[in-house]
């Protein structure tokens, strides 16, 4: 059934090069269906996709939980009306006219509708209505050109899951590898490939280990630092994950250990951030960043003990950071002295050690331990080749 539009008036539209007959003015809100892949709430219907069960009112109700729609619902009531217009096509396969940008406009009009008050100002909704017929894709591109770098973008939870399904399509489609899919949808939306390649990574990794959408959006930033372009990381997960390099290391060894230790640390949220082991005692630094130094650890000195002990839970990541900073990697050592060496020759402390050296009898003992041991040590560097040439 086609489409009534009150006050219609024909406006030209280019898209993708093509220009269209773009059909404005204003239709029912009855007649106008929600776009059912819309990634604003794709994986709140995930039950509902499941089971086949989704329905305009059912996507109503999710719509309506979410912080876009209650903000956006605040000012078109302070502004008594919606001032843009959503974009509509007709879907083939339904016969439905789909509101593929806007939804959450139109959900607001239906909410304000539902209230009661002014309820025949908000039964309609301005719309822009696309030619019966066109490609979907069209819709799809107009609508990642608009929420992939427009104002009103996407989460990026939501943003890399729909790049994640637009290449299924292609690879699908179109029989592509993997490869050839990102590149395609790069094109598509006028994106660097590497923001598409990591999208497909990170989803790829999340459903690998079967993470519910809960998970998926609460620790996303995690699984996207994780997975797409950490080189120390990768190296990590590429060895300690291999069943046959682990075989007869560690108790039950099994495939994917490390990825396995990783999630269960991030859902756990005991070890997102741990204290700096390089003796400021107040600085937290990242999980990833912790992981990261690990990582420089073990392909410095190939100090496969330590990353096994933390797999094994025989340290936890403050420990395991701490060993790594010891072993050479971000000059623990000249740190400590170095703080040592100032605190000790600072003008307050001499003085409050010279008064607690009447207090305490072994001070004096625990002094000169201090200085005998550091002139060995200044004696020892004595016999090291200097450095030329270096800038501070």
């Amino acid at each position: 059934m086609k489409l009534k539009i009150r006050g219609s008036q024909a406006r030209p539209k280019t898209i993708q090069g093509k220009q269209y007959t773009v059909i404005n003015g204003y239709a029912k809100i009855a007649d106008l269906h929600f776009w059912e892949d819309n990634p604003r709430i794709y994986s709140l219907l995930e039950d509902e996709r499941d089971t086949g069960t989704i329905s305009r009112a059912e996507i109503f109700e999710k719509l309506s939980l979410t912080k876009d729609l209650q903000k956006l619902r605040k000012d078109i009531e302070s502004d008594g009306q919606i001032n843009e217009a959503v974009w509509v096509a007709l879907d083939i396969n339904t016969q439905n006219y789909v509101v593929y940008e806007g939804n959450t406009r139109l959900a607001v009009a239906m909410a304000l509708h539902r209230k009661g008050k002014d309820s025949k100002k908000w039964s309609e909704i301005e719309v822009n209505v696309l030619p019966d017929g066109t490609d979907e894709r069209v819709m799809k591109n107009f609508i990642g050109q608009t929420q992939l770098k427009g104002k009103n973008k996407w989460a990026a939870f939501e943003e890399v899951n729909y790049l994640f399904r637009e290449t299924m399509d292609i690879m699908k489609n179109k029989n592509a590898s993997k490869t050839e899919a990102t590149k395609m949808v790069a094109n598509f939306f006028n994106l660097p490939q590497l923001r598409v390649s990591r999208a497909v990574k990170t989803v790829d990794f999340m459903q690998q280990y079967k993470m519910s959408s809960l998970v998926q959006k609460k620790y996303y930033a995690y699984w996207q630092r994780i997975v797409a372009g950490n080189k120390e990381i990768n190296m990590l997960r590429k060895v300690f994950n291999s069943y046959s390099f682990l075989k007869g290391k560690i108790e039950n060894a099994a495939p994917n250990a490390f990825d396995h230790m990783m999630i269960k640390q991030v859902k756990e949220e005991k070890q997102i951030e741990a204290a700096a082991a390089d003796g400021s005692s107040a600085k937290l630094v990242s999980y990833t960043d912790n992981l990261r130094l690990i990582g420089r650890a073990f392909e410095t000195h190939n100090d496969i003990e330590l990353v096994l002990d933390l797999m094994e839970e025989k340290i936890d990541l403050a420990e395991a950071v701490r060993r790594a900073l010891e072993g050479g990697v971000g000059d623990a050592e000249y740190k400590r002295v170095k703080e040592f060496a100032d605190w000790l020759m600072h003008k307050n402390t001499i003085k409050k050690i010279r008064k607690s050296i009447r207090t305490y009898e072994n001070l004096g003992h625990d002094l000169k331990s201090i200085s005998i041991h550091a002139r060995h040590l200044s004696n020892a560097t004595m016999s090291f080749p200097k450095k030329k040439n270096i800038k501070k």
